[in-house]
């Protein structure tokens, strides 16, 4: 949804799409944590679980392990109350 928007030098956020605003004044707001091990995993270009679980190759490290376990823990937390909208 951020894709849309642009902040205008005013300060005010406009954008080309009708009805954006009114949306964003209405939307959930989901925070994603930093996945501090991205470049770990987007080297092996693998899935989070899979990178998790050890099912690539090399392995992740033991910090880098860690820090994905940590982040996926947090995405639960953090899409608790909407995870009825997730597939």
């Amino acid at each position: 949804m951020n894709s849309g928007a642009i902040l205008h030098p005013s300060g005010n956020a406009t954008t080309g799409l009708p009805g954006f605003i009114e949306l964003a004044k209405i939307s959930v707001r989901v925070w994603m944590p930093r996945l501090f091990a991205a470049d770990a995993v987007e080297v092996r270009q693998c899935r989070y679980f899979d990178a998790r679980d050890g099912k690539v190759a090399p392995p992740l490290g033991m910090f880098d392990g860690a820090r994905l376990r940590a982040w996926l823990d947090a995405m639960d937390i953090r899409f608790a109350g909407i995870s009825s909208w997730i597939p």
